[in-house]
Formats: structure tokens, C-alpha cells, sequence
């Protein structure tokens, strides 16, 4: 496929396609028409959608794309695709396309879908069409023979206006030798780059400026909520000395874990391996003593909300952390798994659930709370300094980059309006155009629009960030291609560029007739999407 296309036409091509593809498996296996007597939805010159008619086929669409997607299915992902207004365009295309075929006087024979219907795979059996097959998968589908040749039906008079649209499409020599030229020729362009970091120095920020910045970037700067707390740890190493571990206690773990030992190539209990499983199963008893202990504790601290009374009873040391956010706990705390959560709403006085690390358990109880807030500007002037110096600095590289681009626009050349800012011009040097620029970097924008470039118009529309720069570019010049090379990919790319422009000019003349329709009060609208 065309390099110039996908980058100047990527994201409704993909679109197209991922719906084309929900569109044939409809086309095969499509809504019922229902009740034509529900409340309509639109109405396409005398063809009314109802209610019931859209959401069969709301229906029937999601059901497409889970069965397409799989894995990749989400309702997330179905409300960013906007399902229910895909649902209602592709009626209203239905209903526009029919109408035009009948306009036209195509019509499909019983013979054209008889023969579209055999032809298709899923009803074949080494090739031949199957008739038990065919109403199998109908009946699975939840069709009738009838429903589905009509909706074949619907498919070919489809298919009979695309063809005649596209037959409109033709493709010139000289038209294919310039898009050639823009996908294999090399460019060559000049450019400046202008830093941020130019103006670092220049922005001395007053008082005022600091304050109104905190003021409406406050939450880059709030300081979070912190606890402090103490806690009694029940350490796995403290229980150890009390568990015994037998030789029967390793057979059957050496029993009930063989098949993974045989695997890793212990296939004998040797003394290597029981002193091996000794040491794992004393360990995990161990763990196993602590995790009972601290369960009472947590039972009894609760119940009579007496920590150090707990303590002094059974000779435990309670320990003392200082204030901490819950993101940033002390090194003791930190193996905890998902302590962010595990403290999540604790107030003062609150016990945590068991928290677990793989040496031991804690009892964590909170003794004080300081709430989130954002600190006065004397706390964090040097903070807000510089976030407002780098912002700042950010802004006035575009502005400058902006500037130039806008003198290069009106005829300045690149190289005095580069230096009435102080910055300099340099060159790419011939290259094919990719998302990996010499001397600039990596920018998908910048790559397509140096398709877009030429010695009548020079310049981008814009300037580019890229790797913490702006970037004004200037069109040097492109190299001329080889005709020998282009004479034997001629065909090649004439049939990709061809396929691609067909489906464009059809997909244009729809939104065209959609959009004619609307202008002469023929396309009325009952319902808004949000009501469906």
C-alpha cells in the first residue's frame, strides 16, 4: 500500500476497513427487519428507519465486533467507537444506496444471489456448496432462508452501485508519475531547530507570577495526606525455632510435588533435596505461626483497642514510624504489597487489615493524620520556579519557532529570519521522507507533511516538537526518480493507488448524496443518538 496514502489518510482508512469488515459479516448474517410499524428513527427520502429496525441492528453490529475483536472486545472500547451513531450511519447509507439503485434500474436476479450464496465458503464442503451446511450456519445465526437471501439481496444492489461508482475513478501517467515521485523520491530540506533552553536565563519570574502560577497548577504541587503510625511485626524468623519438620513431612512434600521435581531433574529424593524441602517447609510453618499470631492480635487489639496493653502481656515491642504518605512508606513498610491501598482511609485510631511481606506480618494502627493541602508559595518557591521558568521557556520557543515560520510564509528567506532570532539553519541532506528525519529526529507529522511540501509551497502549516525542540522546516528540493525503476513498478503501484482511490470516490459520493439529501429536507432525523 501507498506510504503517501496511509500517511495522509491513516485513521478514516482504518476505519473503513474495520467497518467494511463488520459490514459483510451484517451482509452475510444481518438484522431481521422486524415491525416496520415502530416509532421512526429517520427518514431517508420515503424510506422511514424505525426504532425496531436500528436496534436489530445495533444488535447485530456489536455482536460482530465481539465476535471480530475477541480477546480485544471492551465496552470501553465500544463507546469510543460510538457504536449507536455507527449503527444509525450505516442505515441511513443502506437506505440511501437502495434508493439510488432503484433510481438507477439495478436490479438483482434470483440467479445472482442463488450464485453469490453458493460461492461463499462457509457454506461449502470440499468446495461444493452444501445445503445442510447453509441451514446449519442460518440456523445458528437465527435467520430464515428467506431473511437471508433478502439480505444477500441487499448486499449485491450494494455491491452493483460500488462497482458503477468506482468505475468512474481513472488514474492519469502524470498523475501516477507525481505520487511515484513523493513515495520513492528523496527530499531534501532545511530547517532550525530553536530550544527552550535558549530561554532559561532570559525569564526572571516576579512574586506575582510565582503565586498566580501555584494558583492554578495547584494540584502539581499538594503535598498528600500523611500517617504516622505504630506497629507490632511478627516476624516468620521468630516462629522458626518452634517448628519441627519430620522426615514424613518431606516424603509427602517430595510426594505431592514429584512430577515438577522429576521436570527440573530431581528425580530422587537425595539428601541434597530433603535438606532443600526442610528449609522451604519450615519456612513456610514458620510464616504460617506468625500469621496465626498476629490474627489474635489483630482480634484483641480491636476488640479492646489496647495496643500496648497487647504488647506488654505477650513481650512485644510496638514500633513507631514517623509521618509518611501512603505512596512513599518507611523502608520497613515498603515490601508490603499494595500498601497504597491497604492504608487507603484509614483515620486516626483505625487498625489495618494483616499486612504481609515474605519475611513476616504487620498490625499497623494509626496515631495521627495530616491532611493533603498545598503548601503557601515560601515552602515550594524554588518548586514553582521552576515549573513556571520551564513552561514559560516552552512557550516562548514555539513563539519564536511560530515566527520564523510566519516570516519564511510572507517570502523572508529561512536564513535571515533564522538570524534576526539568533538561531541558524542547517540541512537534512537528500533522504527517503520516514518517521526517522536526519539531523532532526523521529516525528510522524513531520514525515507526512513533508509529502505535502513542494517548491510552490515550501512550508508545513505548522512548526514541530520534537526531542524537546521546535523544529520550522523549508523545502530544499527532491530528487528525480528513476524512469526505468518507476516503467517496471508502474503497474503495481497503479493497481494499489487505483483500489484505493475507487474507494475513496464511493465513499465520498455517498457522504455526497447524504449531504445533498440534507440541503433539500429529504434526510429527517426523529430521534438525536442520545435517545437511542
Amino acid at each position: 500500500m501507498l506510504n503517501f496514502m496511509r500517511k495522509q489518510a491513516k485513521s478514516w482508512i482504518m476505519k473503513i476497513i474495520l467497518f467494511l469488515i463488520i459490514i459483510v459479516f451484517i451482509g452475510y448474517f444481518g438484522s431481521r427487519q422486524g415491525d416496520r410499524e415502530a416509532q421512526a428513527v429517520a427518514k431517508v427520502e420515503n424510506k422511514f428507519i424505525t426504532h425496531a429496525e436500528y436496534m436489530q441492528k445495533y444488535q447485530d453490529i456489536y455482536k460482530a465486533y465481539r465476535k471480530y475483536l475477541g480477546n480485544n472486545f471492551s465496552e470501553e472500547l465500544m463507546k469510543k467507537l460510538n457504536l449507536k451513531q455507527q449503527t444509525l450511519d450505516f442505515l441511513i447509507r443502506q437506505a440511501v444506496i437502495t434508493n439510488r439503485a432503484a433510481d438507477l434500474g439495478l436490479t438483482v436476479t434470483e440467479e445472482e444471489v442463488r450464485e453469490a450464496i453458493y460461492a461463499y465458503p462457509s457454506f461449502q464442503r470440499n468446495g461444493v456448496f452444501d445445503p445442510q451446511i447453509y441451514e446449519e450456519q442460518l440456523r445458528e445465526n437465527e435467520l430464515t432462508p428467506e431473511e437471508f437471501e433478502r439480505n444477500q439481496r441487499d448486499v449485491l444492489n450494494t455491491a452493483k452501485v460500488e462497482a458503477l461508482i468506482r468505475g468512474g475513478a481513472q488514474v492519469s501517467d502524470r498523475e501516477l508519475f507525481d505520487l511515484y515521485s513523493l513515495e520513492y523520491g528523496k527530499i531534501n530540506v532545511r530547517f532550525v531547530k530553536v530550544s527552550p533552553k535558549a530561554f532559561i536565563g532570559q525569564i526572571k519570574p516576579a512574586n506575582a507570577d510565582l503565586e498566580k502560577f501555584l494558583k492554578d497548577n495547584g494540584a502539581a504541587f499538594r503535598v498528600p495526606e500523611k500517617i504516622q503510625a505504630r506497629y507490632l511485626y511478627f516476624s516468620a524468623d521468630h516462629f522458626a525455632g518452634a517448628v519441627r519438620v519430620t522426615d514424613d513431612d518431606i516424603k509427602e512434600q517430595y510426594s505431592f510435588r514429584k512430577a515438577a521435581l522429576d521436570k527440573a531433574g530431581e528425580k530422587s529424593l537425595t539428601p541434597d533435596l530433603k535438606e532443600k524441602i526442610a528449609v522451604e517447609l519450615k519456612a513456610a510453618k514458620a510464616m504460617e505461626l506468625a500469621a496465626q499470631e498476629v490474627k489474635k492480635a489483630r482480634d484483641a487489639v480491636y476488640q479492646y483497642d489496647n495496643m500496648e496493653g497487647y504488647a506488654q502481656k505477650n513481650n512485644l515491642q510496638i514500633h513507631q514510624t514517623d509521618f509518611f504518605a501512603a505512596e512513599n512508606p518507611p523502608a520497613e513498610l515498603a515490601k508490603i504489597k499494595d500498601i497504597r491501598q491497604q492504608l487507603a482511609n484509614l483515620k486516626k485510631g483505625d487498625l489495618s487489615p494483616i499486612l504481609s511481606t515474605p519475611e513476616g506480618h504487620y498490625l499497623l494502627q494509626v496515631t495521627s493524620v495530616k491532611s493533603s493541602y498545598i503548601p503557601p508559595l515560601s515552602e515550594v518557591r524554588e518548586a514553582v520556579a521552576k515549573q513556571y521558568t520551564d513552561r514559560e521557556a516552552v512557550n516562548r520557543a514555539e513563539n519564536e519557532a511560530k515566527s520564523i515560520l510566519e516570516a519564511v510564509k510572507k517570502g523572508t528567506p529561512l536564513e535571515t529570519a533564522a538570524k534576526a532570532k539568533g538561531q541558524t539553519v542547517a540541512e537534512t541532506g537528500l533522504f527517503l521522507p520516514d518517521a526517522n528525519i536526519p539531523k532532526i529526529g523521529a516525528s510522524k507529522e513531520l514525515a507526512a507533511a513533508l509529502y505535502e511540501i513542494s517548491a510552490k509551497k515550501p512550508c508545513p502549516d505548522s512548526v514541530f516538537y520534537i526531542d524537546g525542540e521546535y523544529v520550522v522546516v523549508k523545502f530544499e528540493e527532491r530528487a528525480a526518480v528513476d524512469a526505468k525503476e518507476f516503467e517496471t513498478k508502474k503497474q503495481e503501484f497503479k493497481n494499489s493507488y487505483l483500489r484505493l482511490k475507487e474507494s475513496g470516490l464511493f465513499h465520498a459520493w455517498v457522504a455526497e448524496q447524504i449531504e445533498t439529501l440534507k440541503k433539500q429536507g429529504k434526510l429527517k432525523y426523529y430521534k438525536q443518538v442520545s435517545e437511542l
